[in-house]
């Protein structure tokens, strides 16, 4: 497992940043997650993705449950690889990775109450490690990762290109970084979606959300060489969904290389 400051740690976070950079947002997302339903007790936390059909977000998880399984799958031919869940929440995916593949998670956010509650859920799990930090500042060892994974939270990150520039500092020779679970628009769809998104949070009672919710297009990737692993899926997946039931995401699943992008840094 990568080194970190064990003089940093407090109840078994590891604590590299600052708490105060991110207060108001991190308040403001917390009650917005709550009017949502998406703050969860510790019992239904412990069982995600998995969860009962009568939850008004069961069809939500089911999506989260494929795009999970993908991943496990992606990452369980490999042994000791360590990987960075950036933008961990909760750290239900973090946890599942741990515990269905033999590699090691660094599970990192800025969301102090969500990391708390994760490690009072899943801190029986030895290859899974909590930190609070802002991944911009120095304070994760370079070239130390072989994957990071973006799960559903690039739109809170207001340029992809500067982040992924930055991930690229984190990862080894042989690194990747995967980004699931969030959409990127064309450019004429932008306005449209950015539109939407404030109606829903004006509705929700916290427009304010919507400073910190970006909608990126593909244009934001065009200067790196990534793939889009599921393409198929993207292509036939209502299809399929409809005849056989299968739940696949309707979001892309990219792998950006770090040797595909010497150029880049």
């Amino acid at each position: 497992m990568i080194i970190l400051p064990e003089d940093k740690i407090v109840n078994q976070i590891y604590y590299l940043s600052e708490e105060t950079g991110f207060n108001r947002q991190e308040r403001t997302y917390l009650e917005a997650r709550l009017k949502e339903g998406r703050i969860y007790s510790n019992e239904i936390l412990a069982k995600l993705p998995y969860i009962c059909r009568e939850h008004p977000l069961a069809n939500e998880w089911r999506l989260r449950e494929a795009s999970m399984k993908s991943l496990i799958k992606y990452f369980l031919p490999y042994k000791d690889l360590e990987i960075l869940d950036l933008g961990c929440g909760n750290g239900w995916l973090s946890n599942q990775l741990a515990v269905n593949t033999e590699n090691y998670l660094a599970a990192l956010d800025v969301n102090k109450p969500e990391l708390e509650q994760a490690v009072n859920v899943f801190s029986s799990n030895k290859r899974l490690r909590f930190i609070y930090g802002d991944v911009f500042e120095n304070i994760l060892p370079q070239k130390s990762f072989d994957a990071v994974i973006i799960s559903s939270v690039i739109q809170y990150f207001e340029e992809p290109a500067l982040l992924i520039e930055r991930l690229f500092d984190l990862l080894n020779v042989d690194g990747e970084i995967h980004i699931v679970d969030s959409n990127f628009y064309r450019s004429y769809e932008i306005k449209d979606a950015k539109s939407r998104s404030e109606l829903y949070y004006k509705n929700l009672g916290y427009p304010e959300m919507s400073q910190f919710y970006h909608h990126h297009g593909w244009n934001g990737l065009k200067k790196f060489r990534y793939e889009i692993l599921n393409k198929s899926s993207l292509k036939f997946g209502k299809i399929m969904n409809r005849l056989f039931g299968i739940q696949n995401s309707p979001f892309p699943w990219i792998r950006i290389k770090l040797k595909n992008n010497y150029h880049n840094m």
